[in-house]
């Protein structure tokens, strides 16, 4: 039994989220060495630019132009040996589809998300229109669990709009994002000890069992809590009883269909 948070390792990701990747990554039975990242920051702290520096091709997502500007920067500073394409622009339900077939690679070794709102509807277009990473990276809302759910769809979304002061109300429930992975032949593996991200494997890449993975089932994210002096069950009842709408994970769920009509 392999446990994963015993293997994460913090070298440009904001946790140990490098470590728990080149673990999975070197189980797999053919790496293609391509990587996806959904929000993908100014590169110095993020899921990709690890592998970046170890010859990865990858397709970068940013939406704020100057990070997007700092982005390229400092890759360049890496002479990456691999093709890295960086997109500017916000992903989003309507878009994600069309963007994953113009450029894309149809299983990267893995995919992570980190829009810090509209999360669930993203990654569930993606996955309905056939892209298929060999490993899931995705942020998840500790304050929204343990029910299934996600917050509605915006494509303007901003917690801090929504919830002033705090931010909390962003994002999708681990719950939420095991049933949209599950319904793509993905299975849950841990969270990281941060309680930031939530991995998930498609069992048939990778060279054993995927229940020989094991890890946290669950982690509240200790940086909020430490920074409003509340536990993490007191910041689950603010963000559950703020009055917020939320919209349910369940079976029917389809990140399209949820769009608002025009």
């Amino acid at each position: 039994m392999i446990n994963l948070n015993d293997h994460e390792r913090r070298v440009h990701s904001q946790n140990g989220e490098d470590g728990i990747l080149d673990c999975l990554i070197s189980k797999l039975k053919a790496p293609t060495r391509e990587l996806v990242e959904i929000g993908a920051a100014e590169g110095t702290e993020n899921n990709s630019t690890h592998h970046i520096k170890k010859g990865y091709s990858a397709v970068l997502i940013e939406g704020d132009e100057r990070r997007a500007q700092s982005l390229t920067q400092y890759l360049a500073t890496l002479d990456p040996s691999g093709a890295v394409r960086i997109l500017n622009g916000f992903a989003n339900a309507r878009n994600i589809e069309a963007l994953a077939r113009k450029h894309f690679p149809p299983a990267p070794d893995f995919l992570s998300l980190d829009i810090d709102g509209i999360d669930a509807y993203v990654l569930d277009v993606l996955l309905a229109g056939g892209t298929r990473p060999s490993v899931l990276c995705l942020e998840y809302n500790c304050y929204l669990s343990p029910r299934s759910i996600s917050v509605i769809y915006d494509e303007a979304f901003s917690r801090y709009r929504y919830h002033p002061g705090f931010g909390l109300y962003f994002g999708v429930s681990v719950e939420g994002l095991t049933t949209i992975a599950g319904r793509y032949g993905y299975r849950f593996v841990c969270v990281d000890t941060s309680g930031t991200n939530a991995f998930f494997v498609l069992p048939e890449r990778f060279s054993e069992p995927a229940d020989g993975f094991a890890g946290l089932s669950f982690q509240f994210n200790g940086v909020f809590c430490r920074k409003y002096r509340r536990t993490g069950a007191r910041l689950t009842k603010l963000v559950m009883n703020g009055g917020f709408e939320f919209v349910e994970i369940d079976a029917t769920f389809r990140g399209q269909r949820e769009i608002p009509a025009d």
